[in-house]
């Protein structure tokens, strides 16, 4: 498998997923008034980063992203992903 094939893969079925879990949480939150400033900067936050990986993703379907590109966000996602465990 290509690595832009396993980026839309791992875009399509597992990031984008996970921020629309966010964004239902934060809205959640929101409605319950619960720290409703903090967690208005985090859902406008969390909607830039859906909106980021949709333009990826978009890119990707129309075939215009590189193998060397598809490499490079891989890379960073798997160190965010490693950041994140050691949190």
């Amino acid at each position: 498998m290509s690595n832009v094939k396993k980026l839309e893969d791992l875009i399509e079925n597992d990031i984008i997923l996970e921020i629309k879990e966010n964004i239902q949480e934060l809205n959640a939150l929101i409605e319950k008034k619960k720290n409703v400033k903090a967690v208005s900067a985090e859902l406008k936050n969390m909607i830039d980063v859906e909106t980021d990986f949709t333009s990826l993703l978009q890119e990707i379907k129309s075939n215009k992203m590189s193998e060397d590109a598809a490499i490079e966000i891989l890379e960073q996602l798997e160190h965010m992903k490693v950041d994140e465990n050691q949190i």
